[in-house]
């Protein structure tokens, strides 16, 4: 398709949804973020608020239970700020801080965090309210998530040569 061509979207019988909570909950989870992520300067939050991800999380699942969504608001979000700090370390040094991570998102039994590193106390902080919320379904997501946090520091990265 050539410049002077437009995409055709053709009509579609399917409605979009977002969850019915959607403005609420990205407020209360981007206001958590603003108020204990280390941004560096008033681009870098900006930057943050435009990418939506509790918005996005919102759209990925709109029927979610009015009491769960705002805890995977903050998970997806959480998980992309830890991407963009991996993306600015070696592959040992993210390597070594998702460990860490992972091993705050098991419990008290495993780690305490360093309450100076958003980064550490965020993750421990909302694994522990969302085990307090429902053990059985925190457990269950734990390893999926430890799988997706592994994957950022894979050097299998290093070969990806495309989208697909």
């Amino acid at each position: 398709m050539n410049g002077s061509q437009r995409w055709k979207v053709p009509p579609s019988e399917w409605a979009p949804m977002i969850h019915h909570r959607a403005e609420e909950v990205a407020r209360d989870a981007e206001g958590y973020f603003l108020e204990h992520w280390n941004f560096p300067d008033d681009r870098a939050r900006s930057h943050f608020l435009k990418a939506g991800f509790s918005r996005a999380t919102c759209l990925y699942s709109p029927l979610a239970k009015d009491d769960r969504i705002h805890f995977a608001c903050r998970l997806l979000t959480v998980l992309f700020l830890i991407d963009d700090i991996l993306e600015e370390m070696s592959f040992a040094d993210g390597e070594k801080l998702n460990n860490r991570l992972m091993e705050l998102s098991k419990g008290p039994e495993y780690a305490s965090p360093d309450r100076s590193i958003p980064a550490e106390f965020v993750i421990y902080d909302l694994w522990e309210s969302m085990r307090n919320f429902d053990l059985e379904l925190a457990n269950e997501v734990l390893e999926p998530t430890f799988v997706l946090m592994r994957s950022q520091t894979d050097k299998a990265r290093l070969s990806i040569k495309g989208l697909a």
